[in-house]
C-alpha cells in the first residue's frame, strides 16, 4: 500500500520540505483538525503531561510547525516559569506560529527561531531540559543525525519527547484506514488549499512508509537515549514516544 513515487528522494527532501510546507502554511492547523477530528490536540497534551514539565526552566520544540507543543507547554498551568525556544525552516510556518503566539501574553517565555534540526547551534549544547516534536521526525532527511542532535543538546537526564505516525492494529483496521489515507486526505487538502497540492499526497505516503516503534526505539537507543516508552494511540494511528538521556 505505500507509494514510494510520491516521496521525494533523500537529496531532494529538505527543500521539497520547506517549499510545500511554506506554501500550506495557512491551512495546516485547519488541515490537522479535519483530517484527525481534533484528536491532536488531545494528543499533545497528553505528551506534555508525559514529559513532567512542572520541574523544568527550559524546553525546545523541534519542527515547531505552527506552534501548537510550543503553545501548550507555555500554558502556567504547567510551569509558568518555563522558557520555551520554538524552532522550524519553514518560514511560512514561523509566520503563522509568530501570529498565534503574539495574541497571547505567553510571548515573553517563548523564542522563535529558524534553524535546521540537523545542525543546531553549537551553544544549545546540554541546554535544554525537554525537548519535544510533533509530527516532524518523519520529514527530516536523516533521522540518526536528529536524534544525535537532540541527544546532544539535552541536558544530563533530559527527556524527549516524541509525537509520530505509527501503524494501525488490528490488522483487519489497516484497509479502511489507507483508504482515508490515500483518497479522504488529498481531499480535505483539496478542499483548504482550494487545488490540488502535493503536500497532501506526500503526507498521507510518508505516514504510511514510516517504521514501526521497534524501530524507532531501536535507532534512539543507538544514540545513547534510554528508559524509552511508547504509547499507541487511537488503534496505532499515532505514537507517544519518551525518552531520557
Amino acid at each position: 500500500m505505500k507509494n514510494i513515487s510520491l516521496l521525494p528522494s533523500k537529496e531532494e527532501k529538505e527543500s521539497f520540505i520547506k517549499k510545500n510546507f511554506n506554501e500550506i502554511a495557512e491551512h495546516y492547523d485547519r488541515f490537522n483538525d479535519l483530517f484527525t477530528f481534533g484528536m491532536h490536540r488531545a494528543w499533545k497534551r497528553k505528551l506534555i503531561r508525559l514529559l513532567n514539565i512542572e520541574k523544568a526552566k527550559n524546553a525546545i520544540d523541534l519542527c515547531c510547525g505552527s506552534g501548537d507543543i510550543a503553545i501548550l507547554m507555555a500554558n502556567p498551568e504547567y510551569n509558568p516559569e518555563l522558557q520555551i525556544v520554538a524552532c522550524d525552516f519553514s518560514e511560512g510556518m514561523l509566520s503563522v506560529m509568530e501570529r498565534r503566539v503574539r495574541k497571547t501574553d505567553i510571548w515573553k517565555r517563548i523564542e522563535i527561531r529558524k534553524e535546521n534540526v540537523l545542525s543546531l547551534p553549537k551553544w544549545y549544547t546540554e541546554k535544554f531540559d525537554v525537548a519535544t516534536v510533533g509530527y516532524g521526525i518523519r520529514n527530516v532527511k536523516d533521522r540518526n543525525q536528529f536524534f544525535k542532535e537532540v541527544y546532544r543538546i539535552l541536558k544530563p537526564q533530559g527527556r524527549l519527547g516524541i509525537l509520530e505516525v505509527g501503524n494501525i492494529e488490528p490488522s483487519w483496521i489497516r484497509p479502511f484506514a489507507h483508504i482515508f489515507m490515500k483518497y479522504i486526505i488529498p481531499l480535505i487538502g483539496y478542499i483548504l488549499q482550494g487545488k490540488k497540492h502535493e503536500m497532501y499526497n506526500y503526507l498521507p505516503a510518508s505516514a504510511l512508509e514510516f517504521p514501526p516503534p521497534n524501530v524507532i526505539i531501536e535507532e534512539l537507543k543507538s544514540v545513547g537515549f534510554n528508559h524509552i516508552q511508547f504509547k499507541r494511540l487511537f488503534f496505532g494511528a499515532s505514537v507517544i514516544y519518551v525518552a531520557y538521556k
